[in-house]
């Protein structure tokens, strides 16, 4: 994928070893930028809000979030992303392993949805529809 500019992506998860395949899944789709894991709610919040000790942080342009998370869920972080006028330009990806319908019920004002799988090669084309995902809702410079 030929990327314009690289969107800073932060991935919350709290699986391990889905984030790691959330990395290499971009890293496939040609992802050249930063992405930066969190492994719970209130961590990602930390990093939203430019908390302590995540104040000097970068703002990501697009949030991958898991519905299932340990402290606060991923629909509590959705809500607070749209609910805050700073970060009304990041947009979020919700990868779940709950049915897409129940996605869409619980995250509806996410911008895209994916299952995770268990197959490798589905992994794969995860990360460029992510990224299909995020460029898509872009404004092309004149």
């Amino acid at each position: 994928m030929n990327l314009i500019s690289a969107p800073n992506i932060l991935i919350v998860e709290d699986n391990p070893l889905d984030a790691e395949l959330t990395r290499w899944s971009l890293s496939e789709a040609g992802f050249k930028g930063q992405s930066f894991v969190v492994t719970d709610g209130l961590e990602a919040m930390a990093v939203l809000r430019r908390e302590s000790p995540f104040q000097n942080h970068w703002v990501p342009d697009l949030v991958i979030l898991d519905l299932n998370l340990k402290l606060m869920d991923g629909p509590e972080v959705l809500q607070f992303i749209r609910d805050t006028p700073d970060l009304s330009g990041t947009r979020v990806a919700i990868l779940s392993s709950s049915p897409e319908y129940i996605m869409r019920t619980k995250a509806g004002k996410a911008d895209c949805y994916f299952s995770k799988s268990s197959s490798l090669d589905v992994y794969a084309s995860i990360g460029k529809k992510i990224l299909e995902c995020y460029f898509q809702h872009q404004a092309i410079p004149e």
